[in-house]
């Protein structure tokens, strides 16, 4: 059996493609409380919750959609990125960014971070 292929997935903010995701992580918040009574036990559910960083390539002539205006302007945002094989939807904001740069090796990368709830499917 033939090992899987990793690629870079494509992400999009506020339905742009930004770039393909070099890396990533994503935090999923299930909004889940356990309740203890007497006799029983009842489960609270409230919203759910991500919080996601995808580091990119940031091209030489920069990006076609300025990720750091949207960030410097707080303005909200509807994001979406690949997770787990399907495509994960989400209305938030940019909540940081990181450059960083390595003129040895000719690379420049963006760390984006985002903060939003859950789209339902």
């Amino acid at each position: 059996m033939s090992n899987p292929i990793e690629r870079n997935a494509p992400f999009f903010v506020n339905e742009n493609k930004i770039g393909e995701a070099k890396s990533g992580e994503f935090d999923f918040d299930g909004a889940m409380t356990m309740e203890i009574g007497d006799d029983q036990v009842a489960f609270a559910r409230g919203r759910t919750t991500i919080k996601a960083s995808i580091t990119s390539f940031i091209p030489v002539a920069g990006m076609k959609y300025r990720l750091d205006d949207v960030c410097e302007k707080q303005q909200d945002c509807t994001g979406s990125f690949f997770v787990n094989g399907r495509m994960r939807k989400f209305d938030g904001v940019l909540s940081g960014y990181t450059n960083s740069w390595d003129s040895a090796k000719g690379t420049c990368e963006g760390k984006w971070s985002f903060i939003g709830i859950m789209r339902k499917f």
